[in-house]
């Protein structure tokens, strides 16, 4: 499934600029690669890909370690931005090569994310599908990045596929929102297609029986 492109950083602004030279400084190309080991097993090792030289913050997520640029990181989450002033205040050497922050995230999210930051085409567009947008948008709303969390819900209420109201009820778990859980629970009941196996696994008993119950002829749409 492809929701559709999310553009990278705006062209022509700082970011892009400064994005765009920081592809040109990695190592190897920028291509996932199927010879790469997991991250989440093995040794603790430099990430392939989003290890760069002349970054200046090293964070360590589950065994890989990724050298990037603050500054990105500072501009869209005020709660980064407060974590590394509270290590300057304190003097903390987190975030460096002999310290690196440990954060306690998935590695395909970050992966993910710094993909959007350092994109293969500096004026191209990235496309993901509705699980990782969903992967996405739960390391953006864990850091408080409301552009990239506005822009994902978007893209998910954009999608014309028969994942869509899965995707968006997962997203309005995430972000606690009634009204977006209610847009997918009326597209769940009105959608014509049969619920999956796995559809019903995520929904959890209460929803599944609300959808189903709310698909019967003459009952009204509820949610409990």
């Amino acid at each position: 499934m492809d929701l559709g492109p999310l553009s990278p950083i705006e062209p022509g602004s700082p970011d892009r600029e400064e994005g765009a030279s920081a592809i040109a400084a990695l190592n190897s190309p920028i291509k996932m690669t199927k010879d790469v080991p997991p991250y989440n097993q093995g040794v603790i090792r430099n990430h392939h890909r989003f290890y760069i030289d002349q970054g200046d913050l090293v964070l360590q997520v589950e065994k890989a370690i990724f050298k990037i640029h603050r500054h990105f990181l500072i501009k869209y989450s005020p709660v980064m931005a407060s974590m590394f002033e509270i290590g300057q205040n304190k003097q903390s050497r987190g975030g460096t090569e002999e310290e690196p922050l440990k954060l306690d995230d998935s590695v395909k999210a970050w992966e993910l994310l710094l993909e959007v930051i350092y994109p293969d085409n500096p004026f191209g567009d990235i496309s993901y599908s509705g699980d990782q947008y969903i992967l996405v948008l739960r390391l953006a709303h864990k850091y408080s990045m409301q552009v990239l969390e506005n822009s994902l819900v978007k893209r998910l209420q954009r999608d014309t596929t028969d994942t869509k109201y899965i995707n968006l009820l997962q997203a309005a778990w995430i972000l606690g929102s009634a009204e977006l859980q209610k847009e997918a629970f009326n597209g769940l009941v009105s959608r014509k297609q049969e619920l999956t196996r796995s559809e019903a696994h995520t929904m959890g008993v209460d929803i599944l029986y609300d959808v189903m119950m709310s698909r019967q002829p003459g009952r009204k749409m509820y949610l409990r």
